[in-house]
Formats: C-alpha cells, sequence, structure tokens
C-alpha cells in the first residue's frame, strides 16, 4: 500500500513537470507592442524563426529582428534587440546640389570618401518616367529610368554609380563579407537597413518601386541602377534591390526596366 502510493506520488509530479513542459512558451515582443506566444527555433543575423504555442504541430513562421524588440524565454532569460545604429559611421551633412539643367535642388551625403545623391534623381529625359505616370510621384520619388537613360541622366560632375562603387559604399557601412556575391547580403544591423529612409546614413533611400510591363511595388520596394553590365551583356545591367529586409540585393535587372537613379560625384 506504501509502495502504490509513492508510486501515485512520482506519477504526479511527473504529470506535473510534462504539464510545465508543455506549456512552457517563450514571448516574443515585437517593437510595436505586440506579444507572440511562441517557441522559438532560431534566431539568424536577421530573422527569428517560430512556431506558434496557439497552433499545435503548426507551420513556422519568421519574423524580421528589426521588428522584435525582445524575447522573453520560457525559462525567464531575455534576449534584448538593440536597434539603435552604429554611431561611428563615417557619414557627413553636405551641400544641396543645384541642377541647372531644370533648376531643381538634391540633397547630397558624404559616406566615407564617396558624395551621393540623397534623393532619387528627377530630371526628365526621355525613356523615363513617373510611377504611374503621375507627376506626385516624381516629386516625391523621383522618375524611374531605362538603362541607357539611366547612364546618360546625371548631371555634369556625377555620374551613374559603377557596382563597384556600390560596394565601396557597403563596406564603408560595415559590409564585412558576400561583397561580390549574388542575391542577398550584409551583416548586422544591416546595409539596406541603414540605407532606407531613417536608417542614419543620410542615404534616405524610400520604396520607390518600378517600371517593367506596369508599375510595381510602390511603398515596398526600391531598385537602383548601377552602370556596371552583367556579365559583359548588352541586355541586363547589375542592380541594388531593397524593400522591408535588413540586408541589400545585388543581381541583375533587363535594361529595360525603369529603376530608380542615384548619382554620385566623380
Amino acid at each position: 500500500m506504501k509502495k502504490t502510493k509513492v508510486m501515485k506520488q512520482i506519477s504526479i509530479f511527473v504529470f506535473l513537470l510534462l504539464s510545465i513542459s508543455l506549456n512552457a512558451q517563450d514571448l516574443i515582443k515585437k517593437t510595436n507592442g505586440e506579444e507572440i506566444p511562441s517557441k522559438v527555433i532560431e534566431i539568424t543575423p536577421e530573422l527569428i524563426k517560430y512556431k506558434k504555442t496557439t497552433i499545435k504541430d503548426g507551420p513556422m513562421y519568421s519574423i524580421y529582428i528589426t521588428d522584435v524588440e525582445m524575447i522573453i524565454f520560457a525559462d525567464g532569460n531575455k534576449e534584448i534587440f538593440d536597434h539603435s545604429l552604429d554611431k561611428n559611421l563615417n557619414v557627413e551633412s553636405s551641400d544641396i546640389f543645384l541642377d541647372t539643367r531644370d533648376n531643381k535642388n538634391y540633397k547630397t551625403v558624404k559616406i566615407g570618401k564617396q558624395i551621393w545623391f540623397a534623393e532619387n534623381l528627377a530630371f526628365e529625359i526621355e525613356n523615363s518616367w513617373c510611377y504611374k505616370k503621375k507627376e506626385e510621384y516624381c516629386e516625391k520619388f523621383g522618375r524611374l529610368y531605362a538603362y541607357e537613360s539611366a547612364i546618360k541622366s546625371c548631371p555634369s560632375g556625377w555620374h551613374l554609380p559603377t557596382d563597384e562603387d556600390w560596394q565601396e559604399l557597403e563596406i564603408e557601412l560595415g559590409m564585412i563579407d558576400a561583397v561580390e556575391e549574388f542575391g542577398w547580403r550584409g551583416t548586422s544591423p544591416g546595409q539596406g537597413l541603414l540605407l532606407k529612409k531613417g536608417g542614419g546614413s543620410g542615404f534616405e533611400a524610400k520604396f520607390a518601386g518600378y517600371k517593367a510591363d506596369g508599375f510595381w511595388d510602390i511603398d515596398n520596394a526600391t531598385y537602383f541602377w548601377t552602370s556596371s553590365k552583367y556579365k559583359n551583356s548588352k541586355g541586363y545591367s547589375w542592380i541594388r534591390f531593397l524593400n522591408n529586409r535588413a540586408s541589400i540585393k545585388r543581381e541583375y535587372k533587363i535594361n529595360s526596366a525603369g529603376l530608380s537613379v542615384r548619382c554620385i560625384k566623380d
């Protein structure tokens, strides 16, 4: 009888441990105040992968680290994400540049040894467009240029940046490796994050979209031409692509597409 009682107590104890284990959960706290009860699976330099505890045997979800304030783990430990930017960035505000061709002013920024437009070019030239052909988009986002027009679009003393110019910029902003790789690259806090509006580099990229068979991706992504041909191809050239990710994508696009232009000083 005594043995049975002991076994019963052990069973209850094991059941309690299992219940605690099953009910234990992590808590992801987003920067907007939202909380996600979860089981965190993996933390990468850019993403947090997790499963929702409210969905048994459910799918895996991902969330950008830039959207997360902290994780409170089931054991009480905390992972706090510091989204403050590197105060040692070699960035200087520069002058306003007047493009005398149409009397438009552009903010500029010095990042490292380079001086860039801090706004998209809006100079009207053949084979350049306002998004959806509406002037208000040109005023906010600049024009979208086909490659051959982009090559000729920058004012005297400035030029369309090469792929190597972009790589120099990315290295200046902290990209350690993978600079010459195809696809998404970048290290925490992410060169894509630094380049976007409010990112701290002064580059202030806005999501201007692009033109193909129509106009796409306004407020969701932006695409910048480089002057460098992709593998000496006559039909494609290297570009840079930014969206809500913290990294930046190096890829190529067909030359007939309409993309944004940032000029860099000669």
